[in-house]
């Protein structure tokens, strides 16, 4: 375990890295072609790290980092208006992606959250914002509502729409207007 300190000094600053990742900066360290698998497997069973999805770790139990599995991504729907203090009400994450993965529910240390796969055309709309130590991508706020028509969820997100809290910001009041009245 002659690199250990080196693996963790380097990833411990990234939100998540994959295992690809480790191997190439093992080898490039001059570890052997398989010891990346056995450093992973002796943190994980440690509980150092947590795994995201397969092949994708983290050093953090926070569930918004799980998105950083699946870039490019960005959170959406209830979960970033959530992010972005328009709704008070605490959401399962929602990592919308154009990457081929299943979605669905998934589990992360116990927590639900969701992914969503999206046509690369209408990937675009997002802003970044800081969460913790690291900048995450979050949909814009008037985007939801433009996700949710396409996805069949126009129902929901309306009504969601119409409670969110008084203190919002006006020009965003002046947005989500607009979306909800036209």
């Amino acid at each position: 375990m002659r690199y250990i300190s080196d693996f963790l000094h380097h990833f411990s600053e990234k939100p998540a890295f994959s295992a690809n990742e480790a191997r190439l900066f093992l080898k490039w360290r001059g570890a052997s072609e398989g010891y990346h698998k056995l450093l992973l497997e002796k943190l994980y069973s440690s509980g150092r790290i947590y795994r995201i999805t397969r092949g994708h770790y983290t050093f953090y139990e926070e569930v918004q980092h799980v998105g950083f599995a699946f870039s490019p991504f960005y959170y959406g729907l209830e979960d970033a208006l959530s992010l972005l203090n328009l709704w008070e009400q605490e959401t399962n994450p929602v990592v919308i992606t154009p990457r081929k993965v299943r979605s669905g529910i998934r589990e992360f240390r116990g927590r639900n959250y969701v992914v969503r796969r999206i046509d690369r055309s209408m990937f675009f709309g997002y802003i970044y914002i800081k969460y913790e130590k690291f900048y995450i991508s979050v949909s814009a706020p008037e985007r939801p509502s433009l996700i949710s028509s396409t996805s069949g969820l126009t129902s929901r997100m309306t009504h969601m729409m119409r409670s969110l809290k008084t203190s919002m910001p006006q020009d965003s009041k002046i947005i989500l207007k607009m979306f909800l009245d036209g």
